[in-house]
């Protein structure tokens, strides 16, 4: 009990330690400032980059422990696509205030641990973007509404967003192995829309089906992901 309780005290000695440097390299005071306002300050800086920012941002990155960065890009990812309300959105997490509002070097600092996860979710985004722009000017394969019966697809962002609640949808994008398992159903996806074969149809369906799983594991309920597209 006694090197539990020592341990304990440790962690939270270390823990007080990297607040108080997180507290004076967001230029505030000790005691006047909360956990949240520290957040929204790093992430304000991440979205505003330039050089003074990104210095921040790094000079913040380099006081957290591996918890405490974990959390931070969670939040970060967690954040980008709401309101000021808290309401999610899949149009604004593509937005100008949502991941596109993240300056590159920002996004690269944050994620430097996770060079597999910043792809995934560089690729789930040009995707997605890509999809708009094939609504806005039309299908180039023309084959694709009489696969579906429908002249609109939806982008894969809206497409996880209309089946999960938005915390179930963080906990996938936040997730290497998650949001590497949807980037790639993305990019299959969207490989069958413009060339609808066979062969691409039955690669992006595998794909979706390893989707499928991420989902059941995070819901705690069977999923089909593939079905749900069919639906939509």
């Amino acid at each position: 009990a006694r090197l539990f309780l020592q341990k304990a005290d440790r962690q939270y000695q270390q823990m007080s330690e990297m607040r108080k440097q997180l507290t004076k390299i967001v230029g505030k005071t000790e005691g006047n400032i909360s956990d949240e306002q520290i957040f929204n300050r790093l992430f304000n800086a991440s979205k505003e980059g330039g050089s003074a920012n990104n210095k921040l941002v790094q000079r913040a990155l380099s006081v957290m422990d591996n918890d405490a960065l974990k959390a931070f890009q969670a939040g970060i990812i967690s954040n980008i696509g709401r309101d000021a309300q808290g309401k999610f959105s899949p149009d604004r997490w593509l937005g100008a205030k949502g991941i596109n509002a993240l300056s590159d070097r920002s996004k690269a600092l944050i994620f430097k641990d996770e060079p597999e996860l910043l792809k995934s979710l560089n690729d789930i985004s040009a995707v997605s973007e890509r999809f708009k722009n094939l609504n806005k000017f039309g299908n180039p394969s023309g084959t694709g509404q009489n696969v579906f019966g429908v002249a609109a697809f939806l982008h894969p962002v809206t497409a996880l967003k209309t089946l999960v609640s938005a915390n179930v949808f963080t906990r996938i994008m936040s997730k290497p192995a998650s949001a590497k398992a949807f980037a790639d159903w993305s990019r299959r996806y969207e490989t069958f829309v413009r060339n609808p074969t066979k062969v691409t149809g039955n690669l992006a369906y595998r794909a979706g089906e390893n989707v499928s799983r991420y989902i059941s594991n995070e819901t705690g309920k069977p999923v089909d992901f593939n079905a749900h597209i069919q639906d939509q």
